[in-house]
């Protein structure tokens, strides 16, 4: 909870447990000014794993359909993996970002 954009210089609380769901801050400003607040959540976490595993559902199908000479299932498995991977790859860099201009 900041004065701009990322900033943290009215309340930095790190990470808080499942069970908080409130959290009184003082010190903030009385005139009226921006205050912002960023708020994560364990979401994003299951979205990349669910993303992940339809990447890997994909692969393996991929080759099943492949072998069974279905090629246009083959191809339809074959895209989503690649929608999988493509979202699970860029939530990594997404978050190696975020970490390091932390």
């Amino acid at each position: 909870m900041g004065s701009s954009l990322g900033a943290s210089n009215y309340l930095d609380s790190g990470n808080l447990g499942s069970s908080v769901l409130t959290r009184t801050v003082s010190g903030l400003p009385t005139n009226g000014s921006t205050v912002y607040v960023r708020l994560y959540s364990l979401v994003a976490g299951v979205g990349v794993t669910v993303a992940f595993s339809l990447a890997i559902l994909g692969l393996t199908r991929f080759a099943d359909m492949r072998r069974d000479g279905r090629d246009v299932e083959a191809w339809g498995f074959a895209a989503l993996a690649t929608a999988g991977l493509a979202v699970t790859g860029t939530a990594v860099v997404y978050g190696i970002i975020l970490m390091t201009t932390k």
